[in-house]
Order: C-alpha cells, then structure tokens, then sequence
C-alpha cells in the first residue's frame, strides 16, 4: 500500500470494525474466526480488488466478463458463453486501445523532457519481453503497433528554436 490516504481509509475501516465487535467469545477458534473476517471485510470494502498479473492491461469490469463466460462454459450454456465472448473481445479491445494510448502518453512526455527510458520500455513491453526467448530457426515477426509508434514519437525534438 504505497497510497497513504488508501491505508488511512483502511486503518479507519479496520478500527471502526473492531470497535464495533464488541465482546469477544471465550473459545480460541471463534475468536480467530470473529478477528478474520472482520479483517477480511474491512479489506474488502476498502482496498480496489488487484488486477490479474497475466493481463495487467484488462479492466474489472472485462475481467469480471471474462469469469461469467467461464462459468457459462462450464455450465455448458453455450449460447450464453458465445454472448460473453462477444462481449469480452469488445471491452478487451477497448482495454487494450486505452492501455496503447496510456503507453504512447507516457513515451510523449518522455521524450518532451528528452527521456527515451519510457520509448524504450513501452516498445519493449508491447515486444512482449526480450528477444533471446526466441529459437534462432523462428522468425520474429514486429508488431505493427510497435513500429508506428516508434515512427510516430520517436522523431527527434527540435530543442534548439529552430
């Protein structure tokens, strides 16, 4: 929690929580069991819910599609999983065009204080990491994302007045 007003609202909530608890029972169990979900639903009401570490760039909300069309497939309700599919490759497309346009900001103002660092790390992570991970036999094929930004933003800047 690197936000101090985020663990503020979360040390209030966990306050007012246990404040509200009351009497504690006599057994260790029900104890620990009362002070863990206390902790839990405090957390839970505070804290924003982490995104997934696989598909950083996907909202809540295209995540939460993502699980119901899961659980449709599994139920085996394919017309409701063919809806959902639909409807996940509109909002990850979406997520993916704001992800783009929050790379190409960043890589702008960058290169307005004459920093390539993050030209250099958006390119890399839309490369999709470094490229030793490839056979020597496999082509390597450059994502056309990639080039256009890096023609885009990458012309030089005229510091000079001229």
């Amino acid at each position: 929690m690197s936000d101090s007003s985020l663990a503020d609202r979360y040390n209030i909530a966990v306050s007012n929580a246990f404040g509200d608890l009351g009497e504690l029972p006599d057994d260790v169990e029900d104890t620990w069991q009362s002070v863990h979900q206390t902790i839990l639903s405090s957390a839970e009401a505070t804290l924003p819910k982490q995104t997934s570490r696989r598909r950083p760039r996907l909202s809540s909300d295209t995540l939460e599609v993502l699980e119901r069309k899961r659980e449709a497939r599994l139920a085996g309700k394919r017309e409701k999983h063919h809806r959902f599919k639909g409807v996940f490759k509109a909002k990850a497309k979406a997520d993916l065009k704001v992800h783009y346009s929050t790379l190409a900001d960043e890589v702008e103002a960058g290169l307005q204080r004459n920093d390539l660092r993050p030209a250099y790390r958006a390119i890399k992570q839309m490369r999709g990491g470094c490229e030793g991970k490839h056979s020597a036999n496999q082509q390597v094929r450059p994502n056309p994302i990639v080039i256009s930004l890096t023609c885009i933003h990458l012309r030089p800047i005229n510091t000079m007045g001229v």
